[in-house]
């Protein structure tokens, strides 16, 4: 290993174990082994650029809409009514709400098509649900 890594490694570490969230942590070892590799920086030019090509492809573009579109099923009482019915085909069984749970993601998402909009839409009421049966309300 270069001394450089082993360098960032241990100031990451004795960061952490002096009590600085990790966050910081990771910033401040970022940032001390940009200083060791300062040869490397005409790579870094190219590291904004990189990102921003990910970020704007389809899917990520489509992420809020998707929420939005959970966001107005969880309003309009879609997602109550698909909660209602996985909890009446599945919670007579033991451990029926993490059935239900796995079922109504499986109904939402053949709705929606995308993982994201089932964890914003239906999320919401499984998460209430599931707390509401801890609490024993």
């Amino acid at each position: 290993m270069d001394l450089d890594l082993i360098i960032t490694i241990v100031s990451f570490l004795v960061l952490v174990f002096l009590g600085i969230p990790v966050v910081f942590s990771l910033g401040a070892s970022t940032l001390i082994w940009m200083a060791l590799n300062i040869q490397a920086m005409p790579v870094m030019n190219a590291l904004p650029q990189n990102m921003m090509t990910y970020m704007m492809r389809f899917t990520f573009i489509a992420m809020p809409c998707f929420l939005l579109v959970g966001r107005m099923m969880n309003k309009t009482g879609v997602t109550d009514r698909l909660s209602d019915f996985a909890v009446a085909v599945l919670g007579r069984f033991r451990g029926g709400l993490a059935y239900f749970n796995v079922f109504s993601s499986m109904l939402f998402a053949s709705m929606s098509g995308n993982a994201v909009a089932d964890a914003g839409g239906i999320g919401y009421v499984q998460m209430t649900m599931m707390k509401d049966a801890v609490i024993g309300k």
